[in-house]
């Protein structure tokens, strides 16, 4: 698993989350948004590895409550900048 070279963000073992509609960082949502949900257009999350850009994944808390499996870390993703 990798980190982008100019990915300053996270780093190797962090607990982290793919948001559900990558471009969608603030503001009202847009038409332009709604084409970078995973699932549907790109691919989901149900993967061994996925590869995200560093503004489409979020920091976990520690101790935050996971339902169903566990949390991804870092080191299943590879997070390009």
């Amino acid at each position: 698993m990798s980190l982008g070279e100019n990915s300053n963000k996270f780093k190797i073992g962090d607990r982290v989350s793919g948001i559900f509609t990558q471009s969608w960082i603030t503001g009202e949502p847009t038409q332009q948004n709604w084409v970078s949900t995973l699932g549907s257009p790109l691919n989901g999350l149900l993967a061994e590895f996925v590869v995200l850009p560093e503004e489409g994944v979020v920091h976990v808390p520690e101790g935050a409550l996971v339902l169903g499996g566990r949390m991804p870390s870092i080191d299943q993703f590879q997070i390009h900048r």
